[in-house]
């Protein structure tokens, strides 16, 4: 069972090291690497070079966007599992692509695998954790999803459903994931495994006119998929993601 691990990035000389450095520790070997990079102008792309990694694509696509850059990445990988990562994200544990390849292995009948998440600051401190074992897919009514990097998908799903739609700014793997769990209920299974870090503040949260955005993005990407909702309902989700925060 091969990964495809893909990475946009752009600009992420600070954070890109640490991410391939977690994926070089990897005890489960039989992966590809994808970098998608929109023109990066720092020393991203000499720091990835230098990985030498085996089986690496390194692709270009300049001003397209993250989604068109995933986009990218999956019409090019070969592997059974797709695996998104962030540039700022890292693999938690040096068995995480192990036990995601366990449980695909020993749960035939899934397409889809949820992680649970830490999100920590600039300092690496953790400032907030998602258990997938709150979600449930009715939650996508309300704008709540799980963070797309710790979800890891069946490439045959991207194939089946279609991959992300390319024109959302922020919400195209909440979009996503509506299509998929909600019209298409594609199986899936939550572990309690702590796989992935990310880092928080990403550009959907980032700061106000982000959070509208995405706001936005989401009831238009409920009422794309034939599925009734209201900024109301919406703004829910703050509610739920209180919880999530650590002190």
């Amino acid at each position: 069972m091969k990964f495809s691990i893909i990475i946009a990035t752009l600009n992420n000389e600070n954070t890109i090291k640490r991410n391939l450095e977690s994926i070089k520790s990897q005890s489960f070997t039989d992966y590809e690497i994808i970098i998608v990079d929109g023109g990066s102008k720092d020393k991203s792309i000499k720091i990835i070079k230098s990985f030498d990694f085996k089986d690496i694509k390194i692709k270009t696509q300049n001003g397209k966007g993250v989604y068109n850059a995933f986009n990218e990445g999956i019409n090019s990988s070969i592997g059974e599992i797709i695996i998104i990562l962030n540039a700022d994200d890292f693999f938690c544990d040096k068995d995480s692509l192990k036990i995601i390849q366990q449980q695909f292995h020993d749960n035939h009948e899934i397409d889809l695998l949820m992680t649970n998440i830490k999100m920590i600051n600039i300092k690496n401190k953790i400032v907030r954790v998602y258990k997938n074992n709150q979600f449930k897919n009715f939650m996508l009514y309300f704008g709540f999803m799980p963070p797309h990097t710790g979800i890891f998908v069946k490439k045959k799903v991207y194939n089946k459903f279609g991959t992300f739609i390319e024109n959302f700014e922020n919400a195209g793997d909440f979009e996503f994931l509506v299509r998929i769990l909600l019209k298409e209920n594609v199986r899936y299974k939550k572990i309690s495994n702590y796989l992935v870090s990310m880092s928080y503040g990403g550009k959907s949260n980032k700061n106000i006119i982000s959070f509208l955005t995405n706001t936005k993005e989401i009831k238009k990407a409920l009422r794309l998929n034939g599925y009734f909702s209201s900024y109301l309902l919406i703004m829910i989700r703050l509610i739920l993601k209180i919880f999530q925060f650590r002190l």
